[in-house]
């Protein structure tokens, strides 16, 4: 850039200001005939930072020299010229006002002169206004900018260019840049003797034990016939930084780490040649997901698929690939891998899911194909992969599931206040009543299964069930109570539980509507619902909690019998 030009580039060209302070009438009417085609001229004595000149006579200058004084000695003011008009010789002049003083002109006053005088301080005004606008762009560029001579030399550095490097300016200046920069390539473009603008280098660095990226041009300028060469530097480490994780996050999975769906299918296509095969591919899915979603929450879901992402890791060689790409699905690429070896793999797997010690159940069906030859289709080969682990899963999920279900019913009774001889006395007379009522046998299993699992929601309110309910809070027991919509939906996740979801939704629904969760009453709830309810009530008052002996158990039923009576009547009015 050329200084001496940046103002007609800038377009800051106008017409200048000119201040005339003269007290003696006549000067000021031959000053402004002088001035006024060529000038802008004001005689108020206001507002001196907008001025380009300012000319005073004696009497001007000693009306008003506190504010011009304070206005040229001010960092923070643009160079303002000042010119005296005045009759005494210079040495009678104070030396405190020479100092600010720019010109002096004798009476009586010569146009040309005045003219010449004027135009050359006004170029220098200029000259100091474009050299301040240079300097502002540079030191103020969050861009770094250094200037070397002999190529090497560091002869000018800006603030940017400092923080870059994490130095001060005395530390700098003089030094080679190589001393600060030490890269090869950087070093081979700076020998060049040309450097054309548009070259840039994106180099990495460790600079001050602290890893940056930098994105540097370098081109060659001439001045007064010196060769110097500009460096414009710009360090772009968190835009590299938000470039790899927006990669990562583009084939990565957020909840494994592992790579996902789409970075699989690249790889698929990639390594799908020659030289790759025989190429194994695995597919897995996670068995009864949803099932632990539905009774532990996904919390638990989450965990059980972290888990056996783990286990998949752990069985794999630094050049296998495996990605999760699916909710529960996972697949394996196995490069130069026999079919018989994927078939290890895949049992090394399973083994490990089923040695695993932890919390929960870590179950996952796989599939295995193979492409060995290059005349086969690897979309083919994948899709045979998936037909075999959806193979494995029909008979291996149901197994997950009992096991699962078994897991529920043990956690159910270690944490609810139900015993297991209370569930055994519910069934015993549940199925009493239900043959007094002459129902079917499949009413009878439905009622068997309704006494073991009609608590089932209880699982996912855990931590809110206390064996004593009076220290329970009202948030609590709202939250306890929700149990019933729990195991309505975790029974449509269990198919042995789907044909009584609808009475383990009912089974706290009242006769007068006063129960929950949907306020039902008389007909509305589901008979067996009502069957069991009766049951369930009637036990908890004979050999539930208070009636340890005989007598209470007694007195309990007597207090009792009208309610118990009347629930049972309800049951004939269907």
């Amino acid at each position: 850039m050329d200084i001496n030009n940046i103002g007609n580039q800038l377009n800051l060209k106008k017409v200048n200001t000119v201040k005339l302070l003269i007290a003696h009438k006549e000067n000021l009417n031959i000053l402004e005939d002088y001035l006024t085609d060529k000038y802008k001229v004001l005689t108020t004595p206001k507002n001196f930072e907008n001025d380009d000149i300012i000319i005073v006579d004696e009497q001007g200058f000693a009306e008003h020299k506190e504010k011009i004084i304070k206005i040229k000695q001010s960092n923070n003011s643009l160079y303002l010229p000042l010119i005296l008009i005045t009759r005494v010789s210079t040495d009678k002049i104070p030396e405190k006002y020479i100092k600010i003083i720019d010109e002096i002109i004798k009476t009586p006053i010569q146009q040309k002169i005045l003219n010449s005088r004027i135009k050359n301080l006004l170029n220098v005004r200029e000259l100091f206004l474009s050299t301040q606008i240079y300097q502002e762009l540079t030191e103020k560029n969050p861009v770094g900018i250094a200037i070397l001579f002999e190529n090497k030399k560091i002869k000018y550095i800006n603030q940017a260019f400092l923080d870059i490097l994490g130095e001060q300016k005395e530390n700098v200046l003089e030094k080679e840049i190589t001393f600060f920069i030490e890269n090869k390539n950087f070093l081979n473009q700076l020998s060049k003797h040309k450097i054309k603008d548009k070259k840039r280098l994106n180099i990495n660095l460790n600079i001050n034990d602290q890893s940056k990226w930098l994105d540097i041009r370098c081109s060659n300028i001439i001045y007064q016939n010196i060769n110097l060469k500009l460096l414009i530097m710009v360090d772009v480490t968190e835009q590299k930084q938000s470039e790899k994780e927006i990669k990562y996050l583009r084939f990565h999975d957020q909840l494994t780490g592992l790579y996902n769906r789409d970075y699989f299918m690249e790889e698929l296509k990639r390594l799908d040649t020659q030289r790759q095969l025989p190429l194994t591919i695995i597919m897995g899915d996670i068995n009864s997901l949803k099932l632990v979603n539905d009774v532990f929450g996904h919390d638990q879901g989450d965990i059980l698929i972290q888990n056996t992402a783990k286990i998949l890791e752990n069985n794999l060689r630094n050049e296998d690939i495996l990605a999760r790409i699916g909710g529960d699905e996972f697949a394996i690429l196995l490069p130069n891998t026999e079919k018989k070896i994927g078939k290890e793999i895949a049992n090394r797997i399973n083994q490990n899911c089923s040695d695993f010690i932890g919390e929960g159940i870590i179950s996952i069906s796989l599939g295995v194909a193979t492409k060995n030859s290059v005349n086969q289709d690897i979309d083919d080969v994948f899709k045979s992969a998936d037909d075999n682990m959806y193979q494995n899963k029909t008979t291996e999920s149901k197994r997950v599931k009992k096991e699962i279900i078994s897991n529920i019913n043990r956690k159910l009774r270690k944490e609810s206040d139900e015993s297991k001889a209370h569930i055994k006395m519910v069934k015993k007379l549940v199925l009493k009543f239900a043959e007094s009522l002459n129902l079917d046998d499949e009413h009878k299993e439905k009622l068997k299964l309704l006494a073991e699992s009609h608590d089932i929601g209880k699982i996912s309110v855990k931590e809110e069930i206390s064996k004593n309910k009076s220290q329970l809070t009202a948030q609590e027991r709202d939250k306890l109570k929700g149990h019933s919509e729990y195991g309505y939906r975790i029974s449509h996740s269990i198919p042995d539980l789907t044909n009584i979801a609808e009475e383990i939704l009912s089974h706290h629904e009242r006769w007068d509507g006063k129960g929950y969760p949907q306020g039902l009453k008389h007909e509305e709830i589901p008979l067996l619902a009502r069957i069991f309810t009766i049951v369930d009530h009637y036990d908890l008052l004979v050999n539930g909690r208070g009636s340890k002996n005989e007598k209470n158990k007694k007195e309990t039923l007597k207090s009792n019998k009208r309610e118990i009576w009347r629930n049972v009547r309800s049951l004939f009015s269907r």
